[in-house]
């Protein structure tokens, strides 16, 4: 219980002893009216994390919340040689001043209060809720999915200021913090740390004291990587496979039919991706990496129209075949090369535009190689001209 004691004797006075107020207006004034701010404990006890929306911008729990603070007037519901008194919550706010607590960044109308008790003791009064609620989180999407997040619990009264209300964190094992399985079940997080603190902040008129409990997570990306990138590396290793296709006219259309679904199937994967990120005003690395991969695919379009082109409607086998082996060098140089910068962008230490440099790169070399394929091809038809490296 909170520090402190109980003033009077056994039965309830007949007045408020700050206010003067009759007994029966008790519960609609704090203890300490007309005096310092009343201080309530608070505990945030996370028992299992639900899921989180990425996109929306939410996250869900189920967690006790426990709130403790002294009010001198209960001593009287204290049955006579008893020590303490249980009420249920609707009892007790007929009975005796609650401080009206509630989880101020949940989502409107997605917050139940399971259960609530309301335990008076002469050292003072406890309240423990079971809660499941969805609390709105603003996500820094940057490293996905190798992102860190920090999911906040926040607790306000919703009828007293600062001037009247102050929280402070409870001590004590399973009062704070989150259970030891809280984020077994989760594929999604694991928890790295947690913090409570208060706040006190103003907003134009409105001076308000806050409990917070900050929950210290980082993303398991092994699904997501199995399931969405993945198949993005395979696709493009795919596409890069028809480069390897004979120049022969029976390989013509398989090698660009096969390069065109490629593209296509990667580009609805992407869609799919971006469906679960939020939209960013700067390159996020799901961007960086997707873009470069996109941009390796059109390039192996590209490369075969133009070998092909050089060998069947050109009739320059040799110039066609030295393109296709530069086109080889340059999309394995180019995977190599996303690979690596994606690999060091996932740390979270470059710059957000550190990403573009292998979709920059693919874009660059795409036209390099058709400048490239024209320029050996107007030197091939003047007169005398010979292909070679």
């Amino acid at each position: 219980a909170l520090p402190g004691s109980f003033a009077g004797g056994l039965q309830a006075p007949d007045a408020d002893p700050v206010s003067g107020a009759p007994a029966s207006l008790r519960n609609h004034i704090r203890p300490s009216a007309g005096g310092p701010p009343d201080v309530v404990g608070f505990g945030i006890y996370v028992k299992a994390f639900g899921s989180s929306a990425l996109r929306e911008g939410t996250w869900s729990a189920d967690f006790v919340l426990t709130l403790e603070w002294v009010d001198n007037r209960t001593w009287a519901l204290i049955p006579t040689g008893e020590d303490h008194v249980t009420l249920s919550e609707a009892r007790a706010q007929s009975r005796l001043w609650l401080p009206e607590v509630v989880v101020e960044n949940r989502k409107q109308g997605e917050s139940d209060t399971l259960s609530s008790v309301v335990r008076i003791e002469r050292g003072g009064v406890r309240k423990v809720d079971r809660v499941r609620a969805t609390m709105r989180k603003s996500f820094d999407a940057s490293y996905y999915p190798f992102d860190k997040q920090v999911l906040q619990i926040s607790l306000g009264s919703s009828t007293f200021m600062a001037g009247q209300l102050v929280f402070r964190p409870l001590d004590g094992a399973g009062v704070l913090g989150y259970a030891a399985n809280a984020f077994n079940n989760s594929t999604e997080f694991a928890a790295t740390g947690w913090d409570a603190y208060v706040v006190e902040e103003t907003t134009g008129l409105l001076r308000k004291s806050r409990g917070r409990l900050d929950i210290s997570v980082e993303r398991r990306p092994a699904k997501l990587l199995q399931f969405l990138f993945l198949p993005e590396v395979i696709i493009v290793v795919i596409g890069y496979t028809t480069l390897w296709y004979p120049t022969l006219a029976v390989f013509v259309m398989p090698r660009v039919a096969t390069a065109i679904v490629a593209f296509l199937t990667f580009m609805n994967l992407s869609i799919k991706c971006h469906n679960v990120v939020p939209a960013t005003e700067n390159p996020i690395w799901v961007d960086n990496f997707e873009g470069a991969c996109g941009s390796m695919l059109f390039f192996i379009i590209v490369a075969n129209l133009l070998v092909i082109l050089m060998v069947h409607e050109f009739d320059l086998p040799n110039l066609g075949l030295m393109l296709q082996w530069v086109c080889r060098g340059v999309v394995f140089l180019l995977f190599v090369l996303t690979l690596v910068i994606s690999g060091l962008e996932s740390y979270g230490d470059q710059s957000a535009y550190f990403g573009t440099v292998s979709m920059i790169s693919a874009q660059i070399a795409a036209v390099a190689v058709v400048a490239y394929g024209m320029y050996r091809l107007t030197a091939a038809k003047r007169p005398g001209a010979a292909i070679g490296p």
